[in-house]
Formats: C-alpha cells, structure tokens, sequence
C-alpha cells in the first residue's frame, strides 16, 4: 500500500511540476513542509505517514492548475471550499 501511495505522490508531483516549471524541492517545501520531500520518497528507507500522503495530496488538489490533467490513476481528493467563496 505504502508503494501505490508513493507512487501516487511522485505521479502528481511529476504532472505538477511539468506544467508549473517548478522544481521538487520548491513542491516539497509548499506541499509537504519539507524541501527533500519528494527525493525521500524514492528512498525507500524513508517513510511517510497516511496524514502526510492526505496533506500533501489535499494540496495538490487544492492548487491543481486548471490547465493540467490530473493523473488519471490518482483518485482526486474532493477540495474543500474556502470560507466566503461564491
């Protein structure tokens, strides 16, 4: 599971970045907190919690361009709608 989670991140990290021109470790420090981020994943001594993946995952979601395909093997988190907005 952790593998398809991982996999799922590293899927919309790569899209994101392909049509953004913003590097892993810029999406890292915005989605995650953490600059190394998206590099820990590909280590596979390194792991992340399910409250992570749901965070970072959430943030894709929620600043996805509009412009861009989501990964089609990626089930997309529902955004959550920001208090005031029509």
């Amino acid at each position: 599971m952790e593998n398809e989670l991982r996999d799922n991140l590293l899927q919309c990290a790569t899209a994101y970045s392909a049509v953004t021109n913003r590097g892993l470790a810029t999406l890292g420090r915005l989605a995650a907190g953490d600059w190394r981020f998206f590099d820990h994943l590909n280590n596979d001594q390194r792991t992340f919690t399910a409250r992570k993946y749901d965070e970072v995952i959430q943030w894709f979601s929620e600043n996805w361009p509009e412009s861009a395909v989501w990964p089609e093997t990626v089930a997309r988190p529902a955004t959550v709608e920001r208090a005031g907005a029509a």
